[in-house]
C-alpha cells in the first residue's frame, strides 16, 4: 500500500484529522485529539501505530514484520513494517473471515450467526468485530451435528471452494458426523419418494427425533 492509499484509508475514519507537528516529513493522524499514528511520507517503509497493550503484544508475536514502537512507548506502540507479512488493513473480523472461508454465504450472515451463537468460536459466542487467530476452533451446528474447524491460516478474501483447506482444517469429531449421516437417512426413510422437500413441520418432528435420539 503506498502512502497515499494508506492516508485515504486513514481519513475515511470517523473523526480522523492529520498534521505536521513535528516536521515537514512526519505526518500525524489523531482521533480526538489523540495521537495514535506517525509515519515519514517520504520513505514511508514503516509506521508507528498505538495499540492496546495486548494487543500490541499479540501483533508482534503474529507477524514478524511488526516489533515494538521504535522511540515510542513500548507498551503501547509498534512499528510495522511496511513491505512485510502484515496486511494494511488489520481490521480482520470474524464475520469477514467466516464469509471468506464459506462458512456463510455473506458477510452480514456470518455476522448473525456469531451473534446469535449458531457458530461459536472456541466454544463461546463471540461479537463479529472480534479479532480471529490461527488455532482458533470454530464450532457451526448443522443438521443437529456440530462441524468443527481450526484456523490454520487467515486471510480477508474469499476463496474457492477447493482452497478452503488451506486455511481451515476440518476436525470435526466422527461421532458428529454420524449424527448428519442418521439425519440424512431419517429425511430418506420418513418421506416417501416423490412427496418433495420435507416441510418446516417435518423438519420439527426430525429434529425432535434426533434430540431423543441424543
Amino acid at each position: 500500500m503506498y502512502f497515499e492509499e494508506f492516508r485515504e484509508y486513514c481519513l475515511r475514519k470517523p473523526f480522523v484529522t492529520e498534521g505536521f507537528p513535528f516536521d515537514q516529513s512526519t505526518i500525524v493522524f489523531k482521533v480526538g485529539g489523540k495521537l495514535f499514528f506517525l509515519a515519514d511520507i517520504d520513505q514511508f517503509t514503516s509506521i508507528n501505530l498505538k495499540a492496546l497493550p495486548e494487543k500490541a503484544i499479540e501483533q508482534r508475536e503474529r507477524y514478524s514484520g511488526i516489533m515494538p514502537g521504535y522511540h515510542m512507548n513500548k507498551k503501547h506502540w509498534n512499528t510495522v513494517q511496511v513491505h512485510s507479512d502484515v496486511p494494511m488493513d488489520m481490521s480482520l473480523r470474524w464475520d469477514k473471515y467466516i464469509w471468506a472461508v464459506r462458512l456463510a454465504k455473506t458477510r452480514s450472515q456470518a455476522s448473525e450467526e456469531l451473534s446469535k451463537g449458531r457458530i461459536k468460536i472456541n466454544a463461546s459466542t463471540t461479537k463479529p468485530a472480534r479479532e480471529p487467530k490461527v488455532g482458533d476452533k470454530i464450532s457451526v451446528v448443522h443438521n443437529s451435528a456440530t462441524f468443527t474447524y481450526q484456523v490454520v491460516q487467515l486471510l480477508d478474501k474469499r476463496v474457492g471452494a477447493k482452497l478452503v483447506v488451506d486455511y481451515l482444517l476440518d476436525i470435526t469429531p466422527p461421532e458428529e458426523l454420524e449424527k448428519l449421516k442418521l439425519y440424512q437417512a431419517s429425511q430418506q426413510n420418513y418421506r416417501q419418494n416423490g412427496s418433495g422437500k420435507p416441510t418446516k413441520k417435518d423438519r420439527r418432528e426430525i429434529d425432535d427425533f434426533l434430540v431423543d435420539w441424543d
